[in-house]
């Protein structure tokens, strides 16, 4: 599958955007079943470069992939805050100014 175009999956997962050798690439939209969406580009079949990531509780991500992973800087908005935050990232592990890597509170 390559040029534009878009796919469904059975678990109700959707890609709308560019193909290349069956494969999600340039840019595209992907709404996942759980309401999440992400809209930017792509490389490979993994999210890659800028994008913006909303979730379906209400955050919303701006910011650089690098193979699926969120890396380098992003800025990101709580649910209903319009107070963004600027987050760093390498491989999806956030870190600080520091360079030292935040550990989830949760």
């Amino acid at each position: 599958q390559d040029g534009r175009g878009s796919y469904s999956w059975t678990n109700g997962n959707r890609y709308i955007g560019n193909w290349k050798k069956g494969k999600m690439c340039e840019r595209g939209v992907m709404r996942w079943a759980n309401g999440d969406l992400y809209d930017g580009f792509w490389l490979n079949g993994f999210r890659h470069g800028s994008g913006v990531y909303k979730f379906a509780n209400g955050c919303l991500y701006y910011g650089t992939w690098s193979r699926g992973l969120k890396d380098g800087k992003g800025v990101f908005y709580p649910a209903g805050s319009k107070q963004p935050s600027l987050k760093k990232w390498s491989r999806s592990l956030e870190y600080d100014d520091t360079g030292k890597f935040v550990l989830s509170r949760s």
